[in-house]
């Protein structure tokens, strides 16, 4: 979700809970969000973006019609972790999850491969230390 989503989901939650105080709080930040954005000095590039892979993972919950929750639980990961994944907040990606994820998602043995390609070019790649130099 964007942030200008999130500030209108938080607003909207906040007049339903009859919070206007945090409603009014919430709207003034923002259009000084907006405003940010519109000079320049805030750019929709700040906002954190989800990786190739997050994007084929949401795009295969959202094609089934689950809820990140629904996906969480038939996976068994965290729905921390899937939101972490989805959003690119995360870059590695173990195993047993895609293993998980491929069953959550009833993939096919291709699109399970697809993923795993996925996953691969979303990883930071380790770096490899020789040994260590002694004086």
């Amino acid at each position: 979700m964007d942030l200008n989503r999130a500030f209108e989901k938080a607003i909207k939650d906040e007049v339903k809970n009859q919070n206007q105080q945090g409603a009014d709080a919430l709207g003034r930040l923002h259009r000084e969000y907006l405003g940010l954005l519109s000079e320049g000095i805030v750019t929709q590039a700040t906002q954190t973006r989800p990786s190739p892979f997050g994007q084929r993972i949401k795009n295969y919950r959202e094609d089934r019609d689950l809820t990140q929750e629904d996906v969480a639980q038939k996976a068994r990961i965290s729905l921390n972790t899937l939101q972490k994944l989805e959003t690119g907040r995360t870059k590695a990606v173990r195993q047993l999850t895609l293993d998980r994820l491929s069953k959550a998602y009833e993939l096919s043995p291709e699109e399970s491969i697809d993923l795993l390609k996925f996953a691969a070019e979303n990883s930071p790649q380790r770096r490899r230390r020789g040994p260590r130099q002694r004086n």
